[in-house]
């Protein structure tokens, strides 16, 4: 061996057990990193599993309650009624109003006949 390899040799033999202690703490930091990441990688896919699971099981012990709709239900009926009565009478009245309009065009239109009538009639 040449002299520099010596020299290196002696030099890491005398500071191997430095070399390996930094050695071993790196190798701990590096796997407690990974373990950690591991870690919230499961939890992260248990927690989107648990999430998507969770609103299809109802909870045993949850407290129900029976709400009874029948006097709202009855207020909108009767309020349904009252708004189509109204929808009604305003649509009956505006059928009237246009009959009497037609029957006032077709007055108008026989009026007007007469006359031209009469008006022929005197030229002859």
């Amino acid at each position: 061996m040449s002299q520099a390899k010596v020299e290196q040799y002696k030099k890491d033999k005398a500071n191997r057990k430095k070399i390996m202690k930094r050695e071993k703490q790196k190798r701990i930091l590096e796997y407690s990193i990974c373990g950690i990441l591991a870690a919230l990688v499961l939890v992260w896919i248990g927690f989107s599993i648990y999430q998507k699971v969770q609103p299809a099981v109802a909870p045993e012990n949850a407290a129900t309650s029976d709400i009874d709709f029948s006097d709202l239900e009855d207020a909108l009926n009767a309020s349904d009624v009252t708004s189509d009565t109204d929808t009604e009478a305003d649509a009956d009245a505006e059928a009237d109003a246009a009959t009497e309009e037609t029957d006032t065009d077709a007055g108008a239109d026989a009026a007007t006949e007469e006359t031209d009538t009469d008006a022929e009639d005197a030229a002859e």
